[in-house]
């Protein structure tokens, strides 16, 4: 993972306002990310909003705890309190 590109498309709107997975559409609108399920078939697609700072945060994190680590965690959980997403490890 590329955490300088990231940074780079996150911050800056020149960069793009949408990018996209295999299944999932990120688009920014002020000071938020919105994560889209582009092949949701309900009626109300899910839609997951995220400040681009706490974002960013995340795959900071993702990277560092998961990625980096040797041996890698059995568990990886992303907990929601207080409007933050925060990521936790189980070794």
């Amino acid at each position: 993972m590329n955490l300088s590109a990231a940074y780079v498309w996150l911050f800056d709107d020149e960069q793009g306002l949408i990018t996209s997975g295999n299944s999932i559409e990120l688009e920014k609108k002020d000071d938020y990310i919105y994560l889209n399920d582009m092949y949701d078939e309900r009626k109300i697609p899910l839609r997951l909003k995220i400040s681009r700072r706490n974002l960013f945060s995340l795959l900071y994190d993702w990277q560092n705890k998961v990625c980096k680590k040797n041996p890698q965690p059995q568990e990886v959980l992303i907990k929601y309190e207080n409007d933050i997403f925060t990521l936790d490890t189980i070794d």
